[in-house]
């Protein structure tokens, strides 16, 4: 995570709003690649292209994640949190 000297860290519950934000914002727009790729003639069950968007979501994701941690203290609090609100949401 990229800090100015003058700048006061977000909390982790701060960082994980704008992770759960940011996810979010990367599914919307692989929904809207899929829906334009298939529009525009992409077999929708073609291996290649699913994976294709499956690697783009894991790249994403992991950008994002290493954005918003500092240590390794930060990652396991915020992977905890994320674990915490999926078995929330799941129920």
């Amino acid at each position: 995570m990229v800090t100015r000297s003058d700048a006061t860290p977000l909390s982790i519950q701060d960082r994980y709003y704008l992770v759960e934000s940011a996810v979010n914002m990367v599914e919307e727009g692989i929904d809207l690649l899929y829906e334009e790729a298939v529009e525009d003639g992409v077999d929708p069950d073609d291996f290649n292209f699913i994976d294709s968007l499956e690697s783009l979501r894991s790249v994403s994701y992991a950008d994002i994640l290493q954005r918003m941690i500092s240590n390794n203290e930060d990652a396991k609090a915020l992977i905890t949190l994320m674990k915490q609100n999926t078995l929330l949401t799941d129920e």
